[in-house]
């Protein structure tokens, strides 16, 4: 039997295997429509995280020595994960490292300044205040500023004032902030994003701003959090999963759960067990299906239940005639010649095994049609056991039975189970060694267990064991075995007490029946 794979899962595959089809065929659209354009990496958040970045780091670079430069772009690249560089506007390198710009950077970089923004202030930035820069830009501008010698720890990872010591008088509002240029520029081989700004700088010797372009190389998107800060992102991405999966849920499960108890019908039913009822409420496809179910189950219980019994009619109705032939076959024994002795013996055999078909058939009959509803008694598992071995045992069985055992069963009905079993093993076991009858209780059952040291039965037939008329070994007669009805006798002796039965074959070898009833 194939792994089963719930169906909830499929479901909830399929979906999100959906979304994925359509984020992608959505990319490729937009890709195909826009290109390699990169300008919506500099969203608004990218462009104020850019603008800040820069007005720190021009600030620092005016009131730096030159010697120093190359220590403050290292110091905000490890910041913001990119490596930093300023150059002129002609494509000479002023600080930071070498960065061997590709022609297309380069071409970028020296083309002519584009014409100022509304809003846009040509003139180096003013130095800003510590204490404003690391109250809004705590992460990661505090990591390139450095602390303070006079802030402590914030709870956020920024500084603050100690305790006891006054916060600063509010300052008068500071003139509007430069507007830098912004281009960003994407090269294929290798896969780089150059990121252009366009800012004055200071020089040592004179106080007239410069202009030159601020130029850093970013790797990879998914580390640096200047341009693509990925954790609105993947909140979003899991915000929408979430909310997702808690919207298919009510409905899926509404499936799955009909769906389960469909099956678990189903599966009764196969077993023999057609008093299912499964909920009809539903007013789709599977609600209507669940209404055929009851009236199939209902139409097989009636002919199974009819079946039978037709089978306890006959068979009563043939025990007469039966004794009636076996009394005048013993008349006609005493009063015949000698010579017909051995022919009135085979049809008084043959009659004989005719009688006791007609018993197993009557017993097989009242055993399915006893009453569900009727009383069940509390009977000790030991006193049943021991009648049982003393009967059919033949001195071939061993039982372990604690005394305090008992169950909830029909006596007439559990003694006939017992009794087929030990009777089976005995028959076809008994010369390899002795049987064993054994019972425990687990939770709120009681098994009881009939196992022998025989062959087995072949793996295939365990199934169909407890068929009526079924026997693993077609070859079998009437001298080394019966009909077919003694296992189909037991499960329905058992079933009509309310318990289960069912066999395997033992893994040290030979045949074992468990038989679980409730416990009293």
């Amino acid at each position: 039997m194939k792994t089963p794979f719930p169906l909830y899962a499929k479901i909830v595959i399929w979906f999100f295997l959906n979304l994925l089809v359509v984020g992608v065929v959505a990319f490729g659209l937009l890709r195909a429509r826009f290109g390699d354009a990169t300008d919506w990496l500099l969203a608004s958040d990218a462009k104020a995280r850019i603008q800040a970045m820069t007005q720190v780091m021009i600030a620092e670079l005016d009131h730096t020595p030159s010697e120093f430069h190359d220590e403050v772009l290292e110091r905000f690249g490890n910041a913001y994960h990119l490596t930093l560089a300023v150059y002129s506007n002609n494509g000479e390198r002023l600080a930071g490292p070498d960065l061997k710009l590709p022609p297309p950077v380069t071409g970028a970089l020296v083309k002519d300044l584009p014409p100022p923004q509304e809003g846009e202030i040509r003139r180096a930035p003013p130095p800003p205040r510590r204490e404003d820069l690391e109250a809004v830009f705590a992460d990661p501008l505090t990591r390139a500023l450095g602390p303070r010698e006079d802030m402590e720890e914030g709870p956020l990872g920024g500084r603050r004032p100690p305790p006891g010591r006054k916060p600063p008088p509010p300052r008068p509002p500071e003139p509007a902030q430069p507007i830098f240029p912004l281009e960003l520029v994407r090269t294929a081989v290798p896969s780089t994003y150059w990121l252009l700004v366009r800012a004055p700088v200071i020089s040592d010797l004179r106080r007239d701003p410069i202009p030159v372009t601020l130029v850093g190389r970013i790797d990879s998107l998914a580390e640096n959090g200047l341009l693509f800060d990925m954790r609105p992102w993947v909140s979003w991405a899991v915000a929408l999963l979430l909310f997702s999966a808690l919207f298919w849920l009510p409905l899926v499960r509404s499936l799955t759960r009909a769906i389960s108890q469909l099956t678990h019908a189903t599966e009764q039913m196969a077993e023999g067990n057609f008093d299912v009822q499964i909920n009809e409420e539903r007013r789709d496809e599977l609600g209507r299906l669940g209404h055929a179910i009851n009236l199939m189950s209902a139409r097989l219980a009636g002919f199974v239940r009819g079946q039978k019994r037709f089978l306890g009619d006959i068979a009563h109705e043939l025990c007469s005639p039966l004794v009636r032939m076996e009394m005048g076959l013993a008349v006609m024994e005493q009063r015949a010649p000698v010579e017909m002795h051995e022919r009135l013996g085979d049809v008084q055999e043959e009659v004989r095994e005719m009688r006791e078909l007609v018993n197993e058939l009557l017993s097989f009959s009242k055993a399915g049609l006893r009453a569900p509803d009727a009383p069940l008694q509390t009977l000790g598992v030991q006193d049943l056991v021991a009648e049982v071995v003393e009967r059919e045992g033949e001195g071939q069985v061993v039982a372990e039975v604690p005394p305090e055992l008992q169950v909830q069963a029909d006596s007439r009905l559990l003694l006939r189970a017992l009794g087929n079993l030990v009777r089976n093993a005995v028959r076809y076991a008994g010369h390899a060694g002795p049987v064993q009858v054994s019972a425990v209780q687990e939770g709120s059952q009681v098994v009881i267990t009939v196992a022998d040291s025989g062959p087995g039965v072949p793996a295939e037939a365990l199934p169909r064991l407890f068929d009526a008329f079924y026997r693993p070994d077609e070859a079998r007669s009437r001298e080394t075995g019966g009909v077919g009805l003694g296992l189909a006798i037991v499960k329905s002796c058992v079933e009509a007490c309310g318990g289960s039965v069912s066999a395997r074959n033992r893994e040290e070898g030979g045949f074992a029946v468990e038989m679980k009833f409730a416990a009293a």
